[in-house]
């Protein structure tokens, strides 16, 4: 339990030390006018400081969560209605839930004129980010949900295990914690919570009141995307390491069956039978898959930490944005 607790702490750290040694300037450099450059550089303030609150809110959810199922792993059971691993597994979706959230909150460009013009053009998150930005967590959550439906299917009718008996008729076959859906349904759960807060703060960023000063558009346009970038990645990254988390739980029971000594009614070892190696080869692919999720679950906290720690924007001269 304690290797697997340690897992998505890992994926934090990893992308954190790689960010550690990245250096991105800003993402886009603009042209606004003199009058609003004021604006436009308060705006940029309060959104980094807006990303470090969200990233220090996030670690600390991370890190209390993980804390907890730690503790838990130690003073419950594993038979009990929720145990630790279900905190464990849950632990990344919560954290996303709670880093995307920050998101919904996008500041405004100020602006003195205390006329504003309204913009009655409708605006939804395709008209900031491309298409592309969404398949992401698209596939991701149809990948977790597939992979919840499928482990539950093949788990024992505990929806805790995976056992196998080469023979009813013989006691043995070996087996283990398994993510049937016992844990399957909490993820699921889980799944709709981050889906429910995405959809929320990816219209809250779409929507939000656009700067009247026509020299900001382009700036607000800008903090818009990275925000999209952000919320997506972020959702991305947790529902591929908590599949990549499952995959690797599965995979290391499936293996253990193939390994495990079974015996029959008299105590004699059952040598291992062709559906006993099956379900190990299938375990070997489970981890190695696994392993692959959760690299590319890196690979996306990498691009959201980036996204949210660069400065958006920085004003630039209009030959250098022209050249």
């Amino acid at each position: 339990m304690l290797h697997f607790a340690l897992l998505f702490p890992l994926v934090v750290v990893v992308a954190m030390i790689a960010l550690a040694v990245a250096r991105r300037g800003p993402f886009r450099a603009l042209h606004i006018s003199s009058a609003a450059a004021a604006s436009a550089e308060a705006t940029n303030r309060r959104l980094r400081l807006r990303n470090v609150g969200a990233i220090a809110a996030t670690v600390a959810c991370a890190t209390l969560l993980t804390v907890a199922g730690l503790i838990g792993s130690i003073t419950t059971e594993r038979q009990e209605p929720l145990d630790a691993l279900h905190l464990l597994l849950l632990t990344p979706i919560l954290t996303a839930v709670t880093a995307v959230a920050f998101f919904a909150f996008l500041p405004a460009f100020p602006e003195e004129s205390a006329s504003r013009t309204a913009d009655l053009t409708r605006r939804t998150p395709l008209t900031f980010g491309p298409r592309s930005v969404f398949v992401a967590p698209v596939a991701a959550a149809a990948l977790l949900a597939f992979l919840i439906v499928l482990l539950g299917a093949v788990a024992d009718p505990d929806g805790r295990m995976l056992s196998y008996s080469p023979d009813v008729a013989k006691m043995g076959g070996g087996g283990g914690t398994f993510p049937g859906l016992v844990y399957g349904i909490p993820l699921l759960v889980g799944m709709v919570l981050l889906a429910g807060v995405l959809i929320v703060a990816l219209k809250r960023i779409a929507s939000a009141p656009r700067p009247t000063d026509a020299s900001l558009r382009e700036a607000d346009s800008t903090v818009r995307l990275l925000g999209i970038r952000v919320v997506t990645k972020t959702a991305t990254s947790a529902l591929l390491v908590t599949a990549g988390s499952v995959c690797i739980l599965a995979g290391n029971t499936a293996e253990s069956i193939n390994r495990g000594t079974s015996v029959d009614g008299r105590g004699n070892p059952i040598p291992a039978d062709a559906t006993m190696q099956a379900i190990g080869t299938l375990g070997t692919i489970a981890l190695w898959l696994g392993v692959a999720l959760v690299a590319a679950a890196i690979a996306f906290v990498v691009g959201a930490i980036g996204d949210a720690t660069r400065k958006p924007f920085e004003i630039a001269p209009v030959a250098e944005v022209l050249a």
